[in-house]
């Protein structure tokens, strides 16, 4: 029997390629006509379609049982096709899911960004949130067509029948990627890896976010294991966040700089120049046509919300285990080249 994984070229899919692989799994990866494939481990099949084409998802799907949906658009690639925004999260979701339905898959989990849950203020929220997404009082609970086209097609997979679909929320990931194993950088380093990076690489980095807004983290490892437990035991329409602990930016410097035994002393940009700097990447790419730097207006607003999530659900129905984030970030660090392995842990 076949695995189907759709966006396993991205950060997180190929590292679920690779452990689908590693537990004796057949696994078809669905790629987009000119894809850059990353190097995936032997033996791993390739589907090549438009999951915005009905027919295609169909083709891939032929001796498939399950599905793991990943795909979506990470970046908003040109600042005049982000209308596209929508139509790839939505239109592809239902497409995937009506394929599984016609022909014959048992399961599909479906991965979607906890920022289409919202930004949570002060509070610490959990799926309970998902019951209140689509009222009227939340009209203005999304802050860019990004996370409003990740809530849409969250909803869906959370109405579709006759499919037992089991829904993650994977909250911010950090950890060893694809860095070598792809030419698409960008598809290689989230943000907060980026963070990351630049504070392990300089002792008073620009940093183009506030520093006192809280995120829920989440260590790659633990969010592909999350995935896996879910095609296992999840509850079919039910859906599960997946996150690890929470901190701010501040407090990230602080825990590089206790483990590399530095004094790493960000500057945080003030939001208009956050909002200057990422109005002027916008028009350039209106402009020329180019791909968009790293901030965007849509990310200067998640970057100045908080976004906390709970994952005692998927803790307690899934068996979900979170790294403790000094330990997470000691192995990024190890992956970036900034600190030796550790002698006792083969590096992923």
């Amino acid at each position: 029997m076949v695995v189907l994984v759709t966006g396993g070229t991205s950060y997180l899919g190929c590292r679920l390629v690779e452990q689908l692989v590693a537990q004796g799994e057949t696994v078809r990866v669905f790629l987009r006509p000119g894809s850059a494939a990353p190097k995936f481990p032997s033996g791993v099949q390739i589907a090549i379609g438009d999951l915005l084409i009905p027919e295609d998802p169909v083709a891939a799907m032929e001796g498939v049982t399950r599905v793991y949906h990943l795909a979506t658009l990470i970046r908003q690639i040109q600042a005049k096709k982000q209308r596209r925004t929508h139509n790839i999260h939505v239109d592809s979701t239902r497409h995937l899911l009506q394929a599984a339905r016609v022909t014959g898959v048992k399961r599909v989990v479906h991965s979607a960004s906890c920022v289409g849950l919202g930004p949570t203020g002060e509070s610490i929220v959990d799926e309970n949130v998902l019951h209140r997404l689509d009222s009227p009082d939340n009209s203005k609970r999304h802050i860019s067509p990004y996370e409003d086209s990740v809530r849409a097609a969250d909803k869906v997979a959370r109405d579709f029948e006759g499919l037992e679909v089991v829904r993650v929320y994977p909250c911010f990931i950090y950890g060893p990627g694809m860095l070598d194993r792809t030419q698409d950088k960008e598809s290689a380093l989230t943000p907060l890896i980026v963070r990351i990076h630049d504070m392990a690489h300089s002792d008073s980095p620009w940093i183009l976010a506030p520093g006192n807004r809280h995120r829920t983290t989440a260590f790659i490892d633990d969010v592909v294991n999350g995935h896996l437990l879910a095609m296992e035991k999840g509850t079919p329409s039910h859906g599960y966040i997946l996150g690890g602990e929470d901190i701010h930016y501040a407090g990230l410097a602080s825990l590089i700089s206790e483990i590399m035994d530095r004094n790493v002393r960000p500057k945080f940009a003030p939001v208009w120049m956050q909002k200057l700097i990422a109005n002027g990447s916008a028009l350039r790419s209106r402009l020329s046509g180019s791909k968009i730097p790293g901030l965007t207006p849509g990310l200067v607003e998640r970057e100045n919300h908080n976004w906390r999530y709970s994952s005692q659900k998927a803790i307690s129905e899934l068996g979900y285990a979170r790294t403790p984030i000094k330990e997470g970030l000691r192995r990024t660090l190890e992956w970036l080249g900034k600190l030796p392995p550790d002698p006792k842990r083969v590096i992923s």
